[in-house]
């Protein structure tokens, strides 16, 4: 069990999103992309400033190399590099993973809560806090705050490449999903609490993504939006909480991914499920 007073580390980020990258893949030659909603795709990130070494998570992709500098010039940065990842549409995939619990005896209940403590009457003997957000007030965890983030979807079947970009202070992105829906972002804007959109950042969105890629020009536009990505300042909490009172449920902490909830989500599960197995002696 981790002390509480322990961030996440970079270990962990690396071990939860390499965990996720070969559980996606194997969802993708077992069920094909139709299916689960997840497709092979080769991209480019660009930077301001070089990276002195791999990333930690280069292992966890294809065809990792970093751009020679005319390659990264003619997107207008110093630096930069390619690779072949996993992108996935989130609808279709959770879909998908929702008919596989309900598939197993699993329910959904939407319910309002204040409090874990309105869990403790359903004679359940692990609870699982997966909130995002909501667990500043739960478990009362002032470390939980907001990261704002807009993004624009569009269609464009002529889009197949994605692009990352730090620069400047922006952090804009080209995700195409499989069926030809495309993400086009973004804005990182802590503490910002407001899901409503907002024009300049959708039209400062699509320049940044058009210069980039101008087929970003010719694309249909399906709507855009505002959300809040669930951070805290110490890291993703993932752990077994030590205050548990006799005869009462334990309690397992999965929250503070921030904007990489789908690529570490699988590993995240996987070490919850790794608690819960340790606790079987004890329930």
């Amino acid at each position: 069990m981790k002390d509480e007073t322990l961030v996440m580390t970079m270990f962990d980020f690396s071990a939860w999103g390499h965990e996720t990258m070969m559980w996606l893949q194997g969802l993708l030659d077992t069920h094909g992309s139709a299916a689960v909603g997840v497709k092979k795709t080769q991209g480019t990130e660009l930077q301001d400033t070089p990276t002195l070494a791999h990333p930690y998570w280069a292992h966890s992709v294809d065809g990792f190399r970093f751009l020679a500098p005319d390659e990264a010039k003619k997107y207008g940065h110093a630096f930069g590099f390619e690779y072949t990842s996993l992108m996935i549409h989130p609808g279709v995939l959770m879909a998908w993973m929702t008919k596989q619990i309900q598939s197993r005896g699993g329910t959904f209940e939407k319910r309002h809560l204040s409090s874990l403590e309105n869990l403790r009457g359903d004679a359940c003997d692990v609870i699982v806090n997966c909130t995002g957000l909501g667990a500043g007030k739960l478990v009362n965890d002032p470390t939980v705050y907001p990261v704002r983030g807009q993004v624009v979807k569009v269609f464009n079947r002529a889009i197949n490449q994605f692009f990352l970009v730090e620069s400047g202070g922006h952090y804009t992105y080209i995700l195409p999903r499989p069926g030809g829906e495309v993400i086009l972002g973004g804005t990182v804007q802590a503490h910002n609490w407001s899901t409503d959109c907002n024009d300049d950042d959708v039209k400062d969105i699509v320049e940044r993504c058009a210069a980039l890629d101008p087929a970003v020009k010719e694309s249909r536009v399906l709507e855009t939006k505002a959300g809040l990505r669930p951070s805290t300042t110490r890291g993703t909490r993932v752990e077994l909480d030590p205050k548990r009172g006799a005869g009462t449920a334990w309690i397992i902490h999965n929250y503070g991914h921030g904007g990489s909830g789908h690529t570490i989500h699988r590993g995240c599960a996987a070490d919850v499920a790794r608690i819960v197995e340790s606790l079987a002696a004890k329930l």
